[in-house]
């Protein structure tokens, strides 16, 4: 039996709005989460763009983020992968679910918070040729005014930068994760990531099924696609850890006389059929 078993999209996902994470009362636990990675964050950047991070006004747009980019999904993500690693089948009332996944909700932001800010950073502020080379244009012409002695110059810089900004360094990062996430998918793992694209960052769960790597999207209209990179501007694997989540007493008396697995198998499968005989109706 693996350590984690396999996602079922049918039988594990979570009966709450995936947006739920997001809802009133997370706010401000949220911003102290952002604002606890920033400076980690901003190291980061200044040691790749220097004082780009400043000619940008990264710092600022930082601690003013927008919660389009706080990742929804995310406390949904990681509640789902705490069931599976006890292995339980979620039976908590809604409104435990709610507190619970926004709780993992920060969670996963206190794990992954300067990572996520240095790529978001980077996605909306920092451009591909993110050295103002018209700024450096416009000096150089002055200082051979100056030192020429001529009326007119024309002043022409080519730069190739290393790193680049933008959508090329992320996509320039996500080549490795790529290929790790694929190969420990491919081997039965189901890996937390997270995407960026024009909407803003989503958490995405991938998992195996029928021998093929897929991604499930749970604010997706169809959630469960195949695993591939070509559609989001870049992504990375999520820092997670498992924590025990909300049990029924019934739950934890089995799980305590070794029942646990049993249990969770004869519950999932009943899941299965009910959700799938109510979807035919």
């Amino acid at each position: 039996m693996p350590a984690t078993p396999v996602f079922d999209p049918v039988a594990d996902q979570l009966r709450i709005p995936v947006s739920v994470d997001v809802g009133p009362g997370w706010l401000e636990r949220w911003r102290a989460a952002v604002a606890e990675s920033a400076e980690s964050a901003l190291r980061s950047l200044r040691r790749s763009f220097g004082g780009a991070v400043d000619f940008y006004d990264v710092e600022p747009w930082l601690r003013s983020m927008s919660t389009s980019n706080a990742a929804p999904g995310a406390g949904w993500v990681f509640a789902v992968l705490d069931y599976l690693s006890w292995p339980a089948v979620a039976s908590a009332h809604d409104e435990t679910l709610i507190a619970y996944a926004q709780r993992r909700h920060i969670d996963c932001w206190r794990a992954n918070g300067p990572e996520l800010l240095e790529w978001l950073a980077v996605q909306q502020q920092i451009p591909d040729e993110w050295l103002p080379h018209t700024l450096i244009e416009e000096r150089l012409a002055a200082q051979l005014r100056r030192h020429a002695a001529v009326a007119s110059v024309d002043v022409r810089v080519e730069m190739r930068l290393t790193p680049r900004g933008g959508i090329s360094w992320l996509r320039d990062r996500s080549s490795d994760h790529w290929r790790a996430v694929s190969e420990s998918t491919a081997a039965g793992e189901c890996c937390p990531v997270v995407a960026f694209g024009k909407a803003g960052p989503r958490v995405l769960l991938t998992f195996k099924s029928a021998n093929r790597c897929c991604v499930y999207d749970p604010g997706a209209p169809e959630p469960v696609t195949e695993l591939s990179h070509a559609v989001v501007d870049g992504f990375f694997r999520l820092k997670y850890q498992p924590i025990e989540p909300p049990l029924t007493v019934w739950q934890r008396m089995l799980g305590a006389i070794g029942l646990r697995h049993v249990a969770w198998t004869v519950a999932r499968s009943w899941r299965r059929f009910w959700r799938a005989r109510h979807r035919s109706r």
